[in-house]
């Protein structure tokens, strides 16, 4: 087991690794070699009321290799043809539990198990130390005023 005092042993593994916590939870897998997302399935039938934010138990737990973290992400083709919305979700790297994703339907269904939910992403971050300022110390000249300033 590799400890946090003792990461440097798995600095350089690039794997991700999952771990099932849950009878019957399926291994997170890719739709083809070069899909970017593994898809994670629901552990088991779990009603959605209709605009409700539901919790749906995957049954597996993740870590993502050291400099990165996991993020659950919608399908895109499930969010087409299902409505069916996924809520954002970052798994920091400390998390060992296991992950459940947040979905939302416009209408009541029941998410059957083993059905694909959502994608789990692994991207790379920065640790970086935090100061509270009174000025920031680069200034920029912008003209941005919030939501949509860009015409996006």
């Amino acid at each position: 087991m590799i400890s946090v005092e003792n990461c440097d042993t798995h600095k350089n593994d690039p794997r991700v690794y999952f771990k099932r916590v849950a009878d019957g939870a399926i291994i997170p897998t890719r739709g083809t070699p070069n899909s970017v997302g593994w898809d994670l399935y629901a552990l088991k039938d779990t009603p959605v009321r209709e605009f409700t934010m539901t919790p749906i138990p995957t049954g597996i737990a993740v870590q993502p290799p050291p400099g990165c973290y996991a993020q659950v992400a919608a399908r895109s083709g499930q969010t087409l043809k299902t409505s069916m919305m996924v809520g954002a979700g970052v798994i920091d790297l400390d998390y060992v539990d296991g992950l459940a994703v947040i979905m939302m339907s416009p209408r009541q269904t029941i998410v059957k198990a083993g059905t694909k939910i959502a994608q789990l992403l692994i991207l790379r971050c920065s640790y970086v130390d935090s100061e509270v300022v009174d000025e920031f110390p680069v200034k920029y000249n912008s003209d941005h005023k919030g939501f949509g300033s860009t015409d996006v």
